[in-house]
């Protein structure tokens, strides 16, 4: 099984709510999605159209599918 070649330089958060939120450690491992292929429901969800997509990208996490600033991956 091929192995994700991306990583965070920082901390992530992502939260839900107050109550549910969830930490991504600095060096966690993520895999970007191309828009492409991304889920149905996220593509058409109203608060994700208009994204700018030099800036953030979503990507497979431990968490989920999660949106992380481009900013905070690089490449291992």
């Amino acid at each position: 099984m091929k192995t994700p070649d991306y990583v965070l330089t920082e901390e992530y958060s992502q939260s839900w709510s107050i109550a549910d939120s969830k930490k991504l450690p600095a060096g966690s491992f993520v895999r970007p999605i191309s828009w492409a292929y991304l889920p149905r429901e996220i593509r058409m969800d109203e608060k994700n159209r208009g994204l700018d997509h030099d800036k953030v990208v979503f990507c497979y996490t431990k968490i989920g599918i999660v949106l992380i600033p481009r900013n905070i991956i690089r490449q291992a």
